[in-house]
């Protein structure tokens, strides 16, 4: 299997004094004079992707859920109000539309949805659990035109599969990325590691190479009805980094580790992951978040209440929230200028400023010092392994 990336999927990042400006290779409307492609600029005025969550509704009750699923969406957008904010997206010069939930098959309008993105001239692609996907609706999506699936997948296993998405799951999502792949539509797995699951990552990748699947890797953070006892230690959080690493460093463009999964470290093949980093958090830059409710927050890891700067359906709407740059206000202060304790004194401070909000606003008891952090997690080591007499 090749590694090579597709040639859209490279992303730079030019430091302006503090200030990062993104940009992804190749996605530029507009040739240089030399005739090549000129890269494409993103800020919190022209993100690259959106987060369009279309509905909470949901046949399971996964015990990590941030959507807090399957209660229903009081004032779920409608689809009048979705093509409004996919033409205002779309004026914004934002490139890509993912379509999530709740479960996107629980909406019964997903087709029309799906016509309105490309109407408004999106690719579109869309996260599932799976279990509902069936031929007949892969081949409907494949001919509908979607780019990319991404189906959730916990574990190799059955029962530990069932254990987080509900008994019966495993064989149904299998069937359902039987259906996808059968009908030629491209799929990726993203698994969410927590308590139930650790220690799957090395089968999941087995299964993902073995199928030519991407595989994304993140961990349960601690939004929406996710009880305490199922997160992650900062141990576990550590041994799943190595496992990352072991396979990023051999196949870089096959496995994601996102942004929750990367912190600083000083050992091979760990420290490999901050390659993938962009220097600060990119909500908001690379990728913007609107909620079935019509409210807008950084990146769908950031669904928390602290973190919505408007709602769509205020005056202006989403042009408003994208022109007042609210996400980057709404981030401001996770900088490395602000940070506390062992962070505040590390030497990746100014690279890292901290690391995923997620991780530091749901896990950590201190919004300003990450406790998940491999660096952190390899000092304290040294320092115990120093102070400890045997």
């Amino acid at each position: 299997m090749s590694d090579k990336p597709p040639a859209h999927d490279g992303i730079r990042v030019r430091r302006d004094g503090d200030a990062f400006r993104y940009f992804k290779s190749g996605a530029g409307p507009a040739p240089t004079a030399g005739g090549e492609s000129a890269p494409r600029e993103f800020t919190c005025r022209h993100p690259y992707i959106l987060e369009l969550e279309i509905t909470w509704a949901c046949n399971l009750a996964c015990p990590h859920c941030y959507v807090d699923a399957p209660r229903a969406c009081p004032d779920e957008l409608t689809l009048p109000e979705i093509r409004r904010v996919l033409a205002q997206a779309r004026a914004a010069g934002m490139l890509e539309l993912s379509l999530t939930g709740g479960e996107v098959c629980c909406r019964p309008d997903l087709m029309d949805v799906i016509a309105a993105g490309h109407e408004a001239g999106f690719p579109v692609r869309l996260v599932t659990n799976g279990t509902l996907v069936t031929p007949k609706i892969a081949r409907t999506w494949k001919s509908a035109g979607v780019e990319l699936v991404t189906v959730s997948l916990d574990g190799v296993d059955p029962s530990v599969h069932d254990a987080i998405r509900g008994p019966g799951s495993h064989a149904k999502t299998l069937a359902g990325i039987a259906a996808l792949t059968g009908a030629g539509l491209s799929v990726s797995l993203i698994a969410a590691f927590s308590q139930i699951n650790f220690g799957q990552l090395p089968a999941l990748w087995d299964f993902a190479r073995d199928h030519r699947l991407g595989l994304q890797a993140q961990m349960v953070s601690g939004k929406g009805r996710t009880p305490r006892d199922l997160l992650l230690s900062p141990a576990q959080y550590y041994e799943l980094g190595e496992q990352i690493a072991a396979i990023f460093a051999a196949h870089p463009h096959r496995i994601v580790p996102m942004d929750d999964m990367v912190t600083p470290s000083n050992r091979f093949p760990l420290n490999q992951l901050a390659r993938t980093w962009q220097k600060r958090c990119s909500g908001g830059i690379l990728n913007l978040f609107v909620r079935a409710n019509g409210d807008v927050t950084p990146c769908s890891a950031l669904a928390l209440p602290e973190n919505v700067v408007g709602n769509i359906r205020e005056p202006g709407g989403l042009a408003a929230i994208l022109q007042e740059e609210r996400c980057r206000t709404n981030l401001e202060w996770c900088h490395a200028k602000n940070l506390h304790g062992v962070c505040a004194g590390c030497p990746h401070a100014d690279v890292c400023h901290g690391g995923c909000p997620d991780i530091l606003l749901t896990l950590c008891r201190d919004r300003l010092e990450n406790e998940y952090c491999y660096h952190r997690i390899e000092t304290l080591a040294i320092t115990e392994a120093l102070l400890d007499p045997t």
